[in-house]
């Protein structure tokens, strides 16, 4: 069950916001797994992250792998996603986008940017 389907917008709306007010330097961010990466990537615990305006989305990639632990595998690769403000579809961000130029550009309705992550197994393993 995702974020988005677990609370109504109204609930997602409300803590957002009071989330940017007393936090305004952070952007409230929602991590999930991809759906298309269920069964090959392990699932991170926690999924609402408060982070810096100035974080990179290769920062929070590390975030994500350090989290992961020993779960994920050295030869597999870490794909970060982001949302759409629609929620139709997600794009690939550059890892030296910074989450301020995301979040500007795909912040949803709730108030909360969705990032994905997905992996891939590399080295032809």
């Amino acid at each position: 069950m995702t974020f988005a389907t677990k609370f109504t917008l109204e609930q997602r709306l409300s803590e957002s916001k009071r989330i940017r007010e007393k936090y305004p330097n952070r952007i409230p961010c929602i991590i999930e797994r991809a759906n298309v990466s269920k069964a090959t990537i392990p699932d991170i615990t926690k999924h609402k992250y408060l982070v810096p305006h100035d974080i990179t989305m290769a920062a929070v990639m590390q975030i994500i792998r350090k989290r992961m632990g020993q779960s994920l595998k050295a030869e597999e690769s870490l794909y970060m996603f982001v949302r759409t403000s629609d929620g139709e579809k997600t794009v690939i961000a550059p890892v030296t986008s910074t989450l301020s130029t995301l979040d500007d550009k795909y912040r949803h309705q709730d108030g909360f940017i969705y990032i994905e992550y997905a992996g891939e197994n590399t080295f032809g393993c």
